[in-house]
């Protein structure tokens, strides 16, 4: 299990790490009002992509090795019921495009990009879809080529038109362009996994009933990464939300992490529930506690040159965002812990619960916006983050134990968890970048402490395998 979670743990850090490097890139050569721009059309397709997969990706991760589906049957309909969907979507798309009567849509022209840019999404979301076959088939070479070469091939393009025209209307095209590349010769192959598609009407209500609610999970996920961007375009300019979004890039950067583990990981919980539920549950916490323990230290490392990278790098322009990383990084510590909680629920197909508590904190986290931006500007987006974060948290995790019925580990797991909570929410109380760096090495120690007490046998048995 090791060798395939450094595996793809390695490739998805080179294709985030690229992204990464992008974002960074992008803000030395764009004015802060077109690196604003960027965001907003980063955030559109962010929160675009759900809908056109109505969780189609992650029925595939967790129907896949269903032994009530035959792999390729359920791969024919799943593959059906996304792209029927994208068609209506996409079209609905073009149609609102037309009927807008606008020259340009968030800073960028409408036509001809923004018919590109939904174009583009159709097939991002298409690899997106073909990723997680290749996750849970665990080829490596392949998720490498797919992954990496989309990532590594935009940003190359992306710098050089960006620096040869600092238009962002190019990004569509690039995009469009890239991604054709990468997708066409990966179509073949994707088909000849696709079995006779039989129409099994239980079937496919089954997959549309566990996907749709996901919609409003992701869709209302991306409200809470990116919906304060377009409030603080409302409120105040496009300039500001390129400084906030270099800002909060930095303090989330350590979802990176997340991603790196989770990309092998959560087809291999869901695995393992379907052979016994004790074993995925060990899992679970053996992860979270691992995860706190490498995310608290590369958070303390974060914040100590943090402030020096911004302003050094990015000039006076950039000094606000300093305020606004370790506010951004403390909230994302805290969703280890709904991470947990949403491995959980999908295994035991409650993703209805999952829409319920993302769905909340979008609108907590929406109407926080609303209260705080114009008082306290980049820093009330800020602290409206940490505060649906925080509500996302504990609410998954009591709900996820609740509907699992395993009141024990609740109990075993509630002091753990709450500590955590209490520790990070006084750190934002207290706003000083002492407790901060308090808060963080007190939540290392601790869970390095605990899983070298308590989880050293069993990680020696799981490096072993």
């Amino acid at each position: 299990m090791i060798k395939k979670i450094l595996s793809f743990g390695a490739i998805e850090g080179l294709a985030r790490g690229a992204n990464w490097l992008l974002l960074i890139v992008l803000a030395m050569i764009l004015p802060a009002s077109e690196y604003g721009v960027l965001a907003l059309i980063l955030a559109i397709e962010g929160t675009l992509i759900p809908f056109l997969l109505l969780g189609q990706d992650r029925s595939v991760l967790r129907f896949y090795h269903d032994s009530s589906f035959e792999s390729s049957d359920v791969l024919t309909k799943i593959t059906k019921i996304f792209f029927i969907f994208s068609i209506i979507i996409s079209f609905m798309l073009f149609v609102f495009l037309y009927m807008s009567n606008s020259e340009t849509l968030y800073g960028l022209t409408v036509f001809p990009y923004g018919y590109i840019f939904v174009v583009s999404l159709v097939f991002l979301s298409f690899i997106k879809l073909y990723l997680s076959v290749v996750r849970v088939e665990a080829v490596v070479v392949t998720y490498a080529y797919v992954r990496i070469g989309n990532q590594v091939i935009k940003a190359c393009a992306l710098i050089v038109i960006m620096m040869m025209f600092k238009e962002v209307d190019y990004y569509p095209v690039v995009s469009l362009i890239v991604v054709l590349v990468i997708a066409l010769p990966i179509i073949r192959g994707y088909v000849g996994r696709c079995g006779r598609v039989v129409n099994n009407k239980n079937d496919n209500k089954r997959l549309i009933l566990f996907g749709a609610p996901l919609i409003f999970h992701v869709l209302s996920g991306s409200i809470l990464s990116y919906i304060d961007r377009f409030f603080i375009d409302y409120y105040m300019d496009e300039a500001s939300v390129g400084v906030y979004t270099l800002a909060y890039m930095l303090g989330s950067s350590i979802t990176l992490i997340f991603g790196l583990t989770a990309i092998y990981f959560e087809p291999y919980v869901y695995k393992k529930h379907q052979e016994e539920v004790g074993a995925m549950e060990y899992s679970l916490n053996l992860y979270s506690r691992v995860l706190f323990v490498i995310v608290s230290v590369v958070g303390l490392v974060l914040l100590v040159f943090s402030y020096e990278f911004l302003q050094d790098v990015f000039g006076e322009d950039y000094a606000l965002a300093s305020g606004v990383v370790p506010i951004v990084l403390m909230s994302h510590i805290i969703h280890i812990i709904y991470l947990q909680a949403n491995y959980r629920l999908t295994a035991l197909e409650k993703t209805g619960t999952i829409a319920m508590g993302t769905v909340t904190a979008a609108v907590i986290n929406s109407l926080a916006n609303v209260v705080l931006i114009p008082k306290m500007g980049l820093l009330g987006a800020a602290y409206a983050t940490f505060i649906s974060y925080f509500f996302l948290a504990f609410f998954m995790f009591v709900i996820s134990y609740y509907r699992a019925g395993d009141r024990l580990s609740l109990l075993k797991s509630a002091l753990m968890h709450s500590s955590v909570l209490m520790l990070v929410l006084m750190s934002i109380i207290m706003n000083t970048m002492l407790t901060y760096y308090s808060v963080l090495v007190v939540i290392s120690i601790a869970f390095v402490f605990y899983v070298f007490k308590y989880d050293y046998l069993r990680i020696r048995k799981i490096l072993a395998q």
